[in-house]
């Protein structure tokens, strides 16, 4: 059980057991980038803690944010139009947390990833990594209620899910500098 299954009396944070939230909520097809080719692949979020679901549909829409030349607004992002099924509330009440965060810090977070990404021009990383970049700096930066060893796992995590081949690797390098340098 991860750090989001518990709510604050101490009980866990089951998801809903009907057909409809199983068999479309928490099942996504996603395309994945395997070697210059994507693929649609079924991704069961089901799987995964309430926190990692709302760190996903995050990464999804700021994914969506910047993507796109007409940027979409706050409120377009935080709708979760791309998703078809229900959000849980608590996964939604969190990504929209995340997302609102990100975007209203999104200069500063921007600069610590330049910082610490040496030779790398925030252009130059991919739409995914720098979605979960931006994400988990915010984190890092923003909420203290987090353990900083979580936030980073899980940015590794999805990374290894959404990523390239070896991108939980460059998020894990840029993540390890920038939380050191914060310690110190």
């Amino acid at each position: 059980m991860s750090e989001g299954d518990i709510d604050k009396n101490g009980k866990a944070d089951e998801a809903p057991k009907t057909a409809a939230v199983r068999g479309i909520a928490v099942k996504k097809r996603i395309q994945i980038r395997k070697k210059e080719e994507y693929k649609e692949e079924e991704v069961d979020l089901s799987r995964y803690g309430t926190r990692r679901q709302a760190r996903i549909y995050a990464m999804q829409a700021l994914f969506w944010y910047d993507a796109n030349e007409d940027k979409p607004t706050i409120v377009e992002l935080t709708s979760f139009d791309f998703e078809t099924g229900a959000i849980r509330p608590k996964i939604k009440e969190f990504a929209a947390g995340i997302i609102k965060g990100v975007l209203e810090n999104l200069a500063v977070i921007d600069e610590v990833i330049v910082k610490h990404s040496t030779n790398w021009r925030i252009e130059r990383i991919s739409f995914v990594d720098r979605a979960i970049l931006r994400l988990s700096v915010y984190s890092l930066f923003y909420q203290p209620e987090v353990p900083r060893s979580v936030i980073i796992d899980e940015a590794i995590e999805i990374a290894k899910v959404f990523g390239g081949k070896d991108a939980y690797k460059f998020v894990n390098g840029i993540l390890d500098g920038i939380d050191r340098e914060k310690r110190e």
